[in-house]
């Protein structure tokens, strides 16, 4: 943030051009109605903003008007803005780069939620799959299974049928 004394809102977005940058916009200088880089206290100071219309100006001091209060809210963009005759004027240029980095501070990308949720939809259509075959799956385990008893049972008995047979032939 820099003091950019009687400026014209347009010339403090000028200089921000000129940089390859724009004007900040409210929530890139303030945070919890507190300027991010810091208040000048006791006084009446007014830091250009972009919010898509001119001539737009948020408090960073905090006398007489509360810190992060927009110009507007007080019912009109101040004319000193258009004129340059306001002597605390300040301004912030960021750039897009700002903008992604912020974004990574706050959370995830778009792009890696989706991600992420196609990935646990996936593990959960998985599982789902699962549930829907396990009892086939079980079904053809528990036959398989008495098949085996039932042949082994048949062969146990015919076992003992022809040693039977063989010990009342003799």
């Amino acid at each position: 943030m820099f003091k950019e004394p009687k400026s014209k809102w347009v010339d403090l977005k000028k200089k921000c051009t000129e940089q390859g940058k724009r004007l900040c916009n409210v929530n890139e200088v303030c945070n919890n109605n507190m300027p991010k880089d810091g208040l000048v206290k006791g006084a009446d100071a007014w830091l250009a903003i972009d919010t898509g219309k001119q001539n737009q100006w948020v408090q960073v001091g905090d006398n007489p008007h509360k810190p992060c209060t927009l110009h507007e809210s007080l019912g009109s963009d101040p004319s000193w803005g258009l004129t340059g005759e306001f002597d605390n004027t300040y301004y912030k240029c960021c750039d897009d780069s700002d903008k992604e980095r912020k974004k990574i501070e706050r959370g995830l990308g778009i792009g890696t939620t989706i991600v992420i949720m196609c990935v646990i939809l996936c593990c959960i259509s998985l599982l789902m799959g699962l549930l829907i075959v396990y009892p086939f799956i079980q079904d053809y385990l528990i036959y398989e299974g008495t098949r085996k008893v039932i042949n082994t049972g048949s062969s146990i008995l015919n076992d003992g049928l022809i040693k039977a047979k063989t010990l009342f032939k003799n």
